[in-house]
């Protein structure tokens, strides 16, 4: 699966991208379940030559403490946390 996520990614930015003038996306961010593929992180990476880290927002509250409840669920949390943070900027 994770093979055709990246050749999926790439399809995609090839059609956003023509390379004329622009810089080459030059990092990833992972984020949800998918970003638990196994050796995605590695194949992107490779594939793009790009540096990919994966998307941990509850760490913007601080580290858990070993053992939490959701402590090793991080990236299945970055839209609950994106929206909830959304929330706090309207008036």
């Amino acid at each position: 699966p994770g093979e055709d996520l990246v050749e999926s990614l790439h399809e995609v930015l090839g059609f956003f991208w023509t390379g004329e003038g622009e810089e080459a996306v030059s990092q990833f961010w992972l984020a949800g379940a998918g970003a638990r593929t196994a050796a995605l992180a590695e194949r992107i990476e490779l594939r793009f030559r790009a540096d990919v880290a994966v998307l941990q927002p509850l760490r913007l509250l601080g580290e858990p403490e070993p053992g939490a409840a959701g402590a090793a669920d991080g990236p299945e949390w970055a839209l609950a946390t994106a929206l909830a943070l959304r929330s706090l900027e309207r008036p």
